[in-house]
């Protein structure tokens, strides 16, 4: 029942955390953005991707038993669904490039290190106190503002996963011997066509 705030920047391979002991990790640092363009390449690259590498390094070096990879569903892009742990990536933004590059090093992390490493791919999630950038939390805004919200046709099949449910599926993961070096997919097992999801929410809006 307590709780320490400690302030880091990831992508400084100088980073350190002395007063601290950690058995387990879990890593949900990263830039987050679904924008599909090259411009934020490179901060994309620092504060996914390195911050990722440089996490992993300190927590090999400093006795964490097992250490959490919060990727994204996003990983398989484009890709056919429902998605498979088995299924080629296919990355269409440079945050899930990033992110399946911070896969595949926590995964090597797994094969040459001694710790315990899982990897989990979590649906779109939604709940309270989202920041903008996504389709639940975007759209709600639009709402409340009374835009328009534009959009695509919404015919993607797609999960959605409440953040209480991300939170318990990754503690139930920490605690589980069998997810060790495995990629696992954290969903609720339905899909739902955006189009129906916007409509929805639309509709509870009161829009």
């Amino acid at each position: 029942n307590f709780l320490n705030i400690v302030t880091q920047d990831l992508s400084d391979t100088t980073c350190t955390f002395p007063v601290l002991k950690f058995d387990l990790v879990f890593n949900l640092a990263s830039y987050v953005t679904s924008e599909r363009t090259l411009d934020n390449l490179t901060s994309h690259i620092a504060n996914s991707f390195l911050s990722t590498k440089n996490l992993l390094q300190f927590s090999s070096t400093h006795g964490v038993s097992k250490f959490i990879q919060v990727g994204t569903i996003e990983e398989y892009g484009s890709g056919h669904s429902p998605f498979t742990e088995t299924q080629r990536e296919q990355p269409i933004s440079p945050y899930s490039m990033c992110k399946v590059a911070s896969t595949y090093c926590a995964l090597l992390y797994a094969h040459l290190s001694s710790m315990k490493i899982s990897v989990v791919r979590s649906a779109a999630v939604f709940g309270p106190r989202q920041v903008r950038g996504m389709l639940v939390s975007n759209l709600m805004n639009a709402c409340i503002e009374k835009k328009n919200f534009p959009m695509n046709k919404g015919e993607q099949v797609r999960d959605f996963l409440y953040v209480k449910d991300l939170v318990n599926g990754l503690l139930l993961i920490g605690a589980c011997e069998s997810s060790n070096g495995e990629i696992l997919n954290l969903g609720s097992n339905n899909g739902y066509l955006v189009k129906n999801i916007a409509a929805t929410i639309v509709k509870l809006m009161g829009n």
